[in-house]
């Protein structure tokens, strides 16, 4: 009996846990072009948070409150804590701060705060939060859609897509990015009609809580399609977006496939997402770190030219310990706006990461539930990756086969005719003889 072993070669540990793709965003994230991205989103974005600070709160409102709403993960103090004892800079609790956990809160914070109840969500509070909604979603749409083309492009098939290419891409989808999760509003808001006309009854006295109470299963009915919508819709509003940027689809396709991975796969999705934040969590502990050995290397050659007394002063003077001068008081501000561009490093990590591992999670979920391929994905005409097949057929309607390239008279090939048979040459011998 002859013994017959294989030799196990290799694994392909991309068809054996198709999970493992997470751990390519890591360095995914990282890319200059990405972290550009991520950079202008920021930035616009807490422009726009201020926009609407001075268009709907007036100025009697709590500075505390205002402070607290502008669209920063955190500020660059919460992630270089100076010490003013000896100038150094320490990383503060990198690993409980999760870029996944922190981005999602801070890009639903404004729809979460639509929906809060009592005396002090004025008008003005409702239109600042509406407006600062739609800005950060119209920023998203751009910068989010464009770092999500990126990473589904080379996360799916390995193909490279520069800044411009990413950009053009998202302003041609712009308008399924940007509708993708408002439509499910409309549809909550068409919902809650019902109930908002109970209320309103209810206005009227006892009478009129009376009939309000009457008919309340209306409002338990509209209150549970409500939340039914909502959930799916929080938790994997993400998604859209690396629907968009691997399918290239309309907004309706996106809302589709997300409340539908999320509702048939729920496990999976909790289980890749686990796996992301803990990828996210190093991630960030070494954007951190880099950020903050950028920061201690700056002072630390700052004091060496400027001298410890005078860089002692100006940090007396940047810190608000000691009155300075008009002329000074520009001088610092314009230091810690360099300081705080380093403490966006952070920030930039933690959107170009979360953005990335969406496409993966999305390709990751399509797999599960559509059992596509990994590499499948909509490229352009300029990405297409295999050339068209050609149309020509030959007289019995088959396709013909490409003809070869003439050869080039530059290097002196000459074109030479091709022999016909002449009497009967090229028939066979068997013909030949039947011939005879």
């Amino acid at each position: 009996m002859i013994d017959e072993r294989g030799v196990l070669k290799a694994i392909s540990w991309r068809d054996c846990c198709p999970w493992v793709l997470l751990f390519r965003t890591f360095g995914l994230s990282f890319h200059i072009k990405l972290l550009v991205l991520a950079l202008f989103g920021v930035l616009l974005t807490n422009a726009g948070f201020l926009i609407s600070q001075s268009l709907f709160l007036d100025g009697t409102q709590d500075a505390t409150w205002k402070k607290e709403q502008v669209f920063s993960i955190t500020s660059a103090a919460d992630h270089l804590n100076a010490d003013p004892k000896d100038g150094t800079t320490v990383v503060k609790s990198t690993f409980g701060f999760n870029p996944i956990i922190q981005v999602w809160s801070r890009f639903t914070q404004p729809f979460r705060a639509a929906f809060n109840q009592g005396k002090e969500m004025t008008i003005g509070k409702v239109a600042y939060f509406v407006f600062a909604a739609l800005w950060m979603t119209a920023v998203w749409s751009i910068f989010g859609g464009a770092i999500c083309r990126i990473a589904a492009l080379d996360l799916s098939c390995g193909e490279r897509l520069g800044l411009k290419g990413s950009l053009v891409y998202a302003g041609k989808n712009f308008f399924s990015y940007f509708t993708a999760p408002l439509f499910p509003f409309v549809g909550i808001f068409f919902v809650a009609l019902p109930v908002v006309l109970l209320g309103y009854i209810a206005r009227f006295d006892d009478v009129g809580v009376l009939v309000s109470g009457i008919f309340g299963f209306i409002a338990v009915i509209c209150g549970l399609i409500m939340a039914f919508a909502l959930v799916p819709l929080f938790l994997g509003w993400p998604l859209m977006w690396g629907t968009i940027s691997t399918e290239s689809s309309d907004s309706f396709d996106a809302v589709s496939r997300t409340y539908a991975y999320t509702t048939q796969r729920p496990f999976h999705y909790l289980f890749y997402v686990v796996v992301a934040m803990l990828i996210g969590a190093f991630g960030l502990f070494i954007a951190s770190l880099l950020a903050s050995l950028t920061n201690h290397t700056m002072d630390w050659a700052f004091e060496w030219g400027a001298g410890a007394n005078r860089a002692a002063a100006i940090n007396n003077a940047i810190t608000g310990t000691e009155p300075q001068s008009d002329l000074m008081e520009a001088a610092t501000s314009l230091m810690m706006l360099w300081k705080g561009l380093i403490g966006q490093i952070v920030d930039c990590y933690a959107f170009s990461f979360f953005f990335v591992s969406t496409a993966g999670i999305y390709l990751l979920l399509r797999r599960d539930v559509d059992q596509a391929e990994l590499d499948e994905i909509a490229l352009d005409d300029k990405q297409a990756r295999f050339p068209p097949p050609s149309l020509k057929t030959d007289e019995a309607g088959l396709p013909r086969a490409p003809e070869e390239p003439a050869p080039s008279a530059a290097i002196g090939e000459s074109k030479v005719e091709e022999e016909k048979p002449v009497d009967g040459e090229g028939e066979s011998g068997d013909e030949a003889k039947g011939g005879e």
